[in-house]
């Protein structure tokens, strides 16, 4: 049967290569079995090619949303497929200088939270204050930071570890880490170095610099994936605030530029055809903002607003929805965002939690018994 071969050799294109790296598998047989269903569903009401093609386009678009599919190859962590609401919990880690650490557990609706335990090497204060984060082969590490901005480290269980490899550059303040192709990007470092326009890259033992350099700086800006292509936004220098650049064929290219003048705001990549930019910092009027923005098909255009300004969040997807996760701003709120499936904009705003102040800090999900003792 046609449907039943254009069934298998779509699911098997959209998830061999997220084996190795995808801890939802079961999420994803449920996801393909659904998507399965909708395509015969919708085949069996054509009487035409064009339909039958259509109906081929909906379920590959289904397929690569689902978990441990193109646009969401480590699974559930940041993928914004409804189905991914049965994991109901996401891991806060941070600290506020050498005065804050925070490490709990909460879930998407706030009526839970707990505080779990993370050890640091040595116990060091302020340790994973403005660090970096990425998970690769489904590993968390952090990078840099502001009390050493050349280390690295890898969470082992309930503690971190930290690595003999170090830095090339330093690297602190923004949401300048990205992995990307079984890879991390580190890039546009700190303030307080030269290497404002270029990127390091980890393969999970090694570093080496990436020898493509932008045109502007883009330290304190934010970087995405979009369309399988690192997206550099923003910046805390002035005459790049606005700049947006788009690393594609090992060349970084000029885009559209972004709406507002900002640094130190949050942004994540919705499948791969979007990037969302939530808050920021106006760095002339000291103020933050509350808008948000959305970057598709080459142009931006404004899809909402949070309910108070903030900057320095770290931005989250999980089941269909978005999360500003805390910030530099009070009041320093978790904020559930709900997106319209058709249009895009957000439709209703939720506080989920608030409490204190934690620059960009690290966030991913986790079954409700991680760390728990």
């Amino acid at each position: 049967m046609r449907f039943s071969r254009s069934i298998s050799l779509l699911f098997s294109s959209s998830f061999s290569n997220s084996e190795e790296i995808c801890q939802d598998f079961d999420l994803a047989d449920e996801c393909q079995a659904n998507a399965a269903l909708e395509f015969i569903n919708c085949g069996s009401a054509c009487d035409d090619s064009i339909c039958e093609e259509k109906c081929l386009v909906d379920y590959r678009h289904e397929l690569d949303s689902c978990p441990c599919g193109r646009d969401c190859p480590t699974g559930c962590q940041n993928c914004f497929h409804p189905i991914c609401k049965d994991k109901k919990h996401f891991f806060v880690i941070g600290n506020y200088g050498e005065f804050r650490k925070e490490n709990f557990i909460i879930s998407t609706s706030g009526e839970f939270v707990e505080n779990r335990e993370i050890a640091v090497p040595g116990n060091k204060k302020g340790y994973l204050h403005q660090v970096g984060h990425a998970l690769l082969n489904d590993e968390l590490f952090v990078f840099g930071g502001y009390y050493d901005s050349y280390k690295a480290a890898v969470l082992e269980g309930c503690a971190f570890r930290e690595l003999h490899q170090r830095l090339i550059y330093d690297y602190s303040i923004g949401n300048n880490v990205q992995e990307l192709g079984g890879e991390v990007f580190i890039c546009f470092n700190s303030q307080y170095s030269d290497a404002s326009k270029i990127c390091q890259v980890f393969d999970g033992s090694s570093f080496r610099v990436h020898r493509s350099e932008t045109s502007f700086t883009h330290q304190s800006g934010c970087l995405a994936n979009y369309q399988g292509n690192l997206l550099a936004i923003g910046s805390y220098y002035s005459g790049d605030r606005s700049k947006v650049e788009l690393l594609s064929n090992e060349i970084w290219k000029e885009q559209e530029q972004h709406p507002k003048q900002m640094a130190l705001f949050g942004c994540l990549a919705i499948g791969d055809e979007k990037v969302i930019t939530i808050g920021g910092f106006n760095v002339i009027t000291n103020r933050p903002y509350d808008d948000i923005f959305a970057f598709e098909n080459s142009s931006w255009r404004s899809v909402g607003k949070l309910l108070t300004p903030q900057f320095y969040s770290t931005v989250y997807a999980f089941g269909g929805e978005l999360f500003s996760v805390l910030g530099g701003k009070s009041p320093y709120n978790i904020e559930r965002l709900e997106m319209d499936s058709g249009n895009g904009n957000v439709t209703e705003n939720t506080v989920i939690y608030s409490d204190f102040r934690l620059d960009a800090p690290i966030v991913f999900y986790v079954d409700l018994d991680f760390c728990a003792n």
